[in-house]
């Protein structure tokens, strides 16, 4: 579990390092039609993010099942 938080955590690091440099411009410019923005991608990675999570705590906070 400590492997996977610290795995986690060097992920999130490695994208504020990458994104934080970025001119807004280059942040919210699409590159092609049709494709997502750097800032449209790390968005969409935090709602996803947030959706796991409260999938997770939800898990987590019902009643073990059995399983046969």
């Amino acid at each position: 579990m400590k492997h996977a938080l610290k795995r986690l955590d060097s992920v999130h690091q490695k994208l504020i390092n990458t994104i934080r440099p970025l001119d807004p411009d280059v942040y919210s410019e699409r590159p092609a039609e049709g494709e997502w923005s750097v800032g449209e991608v790390v968005h969409h990675l935090c709602l996803v993010e947030d959706r796991v999570t409260k999938e997770l705590e939800a898990a987590i906070a019902r009643e073990p099942r059995r399983v046969a």
